[in-house]
């Protein structure tokens, strides 16, 4: 290579390593592997130390001043200032960090292992532990690294662990231990809605609906925009039956994020239960159309549900059927179907439908109630008889009084 060409490739290179600060972060982002090493070199060349490539790193990690994130050019700095100086604590906090937010949750255990070797007494790498193993649902070991974290942080730095703690007791089904963390985040800062939210959905959990009740209204002053607190409530509200409210909380939800189909679905529910068929059938209609296509299971059974009680029997059975065809083992749209067919008078597939609900579910004593009724219609009485005795022994707590009274007195007569 003749010095003249030589000189004007380094005049070249030295160009854009001065001109690369001053791109755009998503310009840069496309500069390859390749390129970035040879950069690399003439940056050490110039005496760029192992600090100052941390303190670039942590600008594309935490996008500061005015750069936009970019984990794979943070991580890529990280990894220099850690090639010049393998001692170098920062840089392995900060780059398990990185790989936290990348998904990487073994590299970053690693890199936070490797913090401890340096410092075993920092609380930062321990929760950083605790946190990798969270998001690799090893609860478990999620809770002893935040205690450790909790046992070395001063008291007033240790609200975010004890919220982190709450979510991993909460998601291992400890959930008594869970609310006394996220009480304990409370206190540490009243003004922080996040752990407000993780304990209302432990007491709802727990069959607290009050409770819960309480908690999400708590996160909703402090956040008139919480779609997802708007929701909650709305479910605690609906366990309670407090129908009316729990409409207003899923129309709170709707008018902030108005293309969430489970909004609509669960407005839908409660206004089936407060007898609005059609605004209910609006509803489901509405989130079947914004639902993913794989899961349409649930809502033609609460839509069929709807135009059941409309007595709009044939369309009942449409949705009915679809809900059976995407999930043929699910018992409670084939006993709804098994209903419609019978206000249409098709006894024998209403019957079909009732056995088949029953061999699903054979503790589902109305399913043999209701075939006993068909048996009876078709004038087959020892079929009828067998289902009503059927009944009559699985009857469970709640079932009306005027079924079972009306069970006996047919098997009397047909006894006779």
């Amino acid at each position: 290579m003749s010095t003249l060409f030589f000189r004007g490739f380094i005049i070249v290179i030295a160009s854009f390593v001065c001109f690369s600060a001053t791109i755009p972060a998503p310009v840069q982002a496309e500069v390859s592997e390749q390129v970035l090493e040879l950069v690399n070199t003439f940056r050490q060349r110039s005496g760029l130390s192992a600090q100052e490539y941390c303190i670039k790193a942590k600008q594309f990690h935490l996008g500061e001043k005015g750069k936009t994130k970019d984990l794979k050019r943070a991580l890529y700095y990280y990894d220099q200032a850690i090639k010049l100086d393998p001692d170098l604590l920062e840089a392995y906090d900060f780059r398990g960090d990185a790989r936290l937010d990348n998904g990487d949750y073994d590299g970053a255990i690693e890199d936070f292992n490797r913090v401890l070797r340096l410092k075993p007494d920092y609380a930062g790498a321990y929760s950083g532990i605790g946190h990798a193993m969270l998001c690799k649902d090893d609860f478990d070991n999620a809770i002893l690294y935040y205690n450790k974290a909790v046992e070395l942080m001063p008291d007033n730095k240790t609200l975010g662990m004890y919220n982190s703690r709450g979510v991993a007791k909460f998601l291992n089904g400890d959930l008594q231990e869970a609310i006394s963390d996220f009480e304990k985040a409370m206190t540490l800062n009243p003004w922080w809605k996040q752990p407000y939210f993780n304990c209302g959905r432990s007491r709802f959990r727990l069959g607290d609906f009050s409770g819960a009740i309480d908690d999400f209204s708590k996160v909703i002053y402090l956040d008139q925009n919480d779609t997802e607190a708007y929701y909650n409530r709305g479910n605690a509200r609906l366990n309670i039956n407090d129908f009316a409210g729990a409409i207003e909380d899923y129309n709170s939800a709707i008018k902030l994020a108005a293309r969430v189909y489970y909004f609509y679905s669960s407005r839908g529910l409660a206004r089936l239960c407060s007898e609005d068929y059609a605004g209910a059938e609006e509803d489901y209609t509405k989130a079947i159309e914004l639902e993913p296509k794989e899961s349409y299971i649930g809502l033609y059974n609460g839509r069929g549900l709807t135009r059941y009680n409309q007595e709009d029997y044939s369309g009942s059975i449409i949705d009915f059927s679809m809900a059976i065809e995407r999930n043929p083992f699910w018992g409670q749209p084939l006993y709804n179907r098994g209903k419609a067919f019978a206000h249409l008078g098709e006894f024998g597939k209403a019957i079909s439908d009732f056995n088949k609900s029953v061999d699903l579910y054979p503790m589902n004593a109305d399913g043999f109630y209701q075939c006993g009724l068909m048996y009876q219609k078709l004038g087959q009485n020892d079929n009828a008889i067998e289902y009503l005795k059927t009944f009559l022994e699985r009857v469970p707590k709640g079932t009306p009084e005027d079924d079972v009274k009306k069970a006996k007195q047919i098997i009397e007569e047909l006894d006779r």
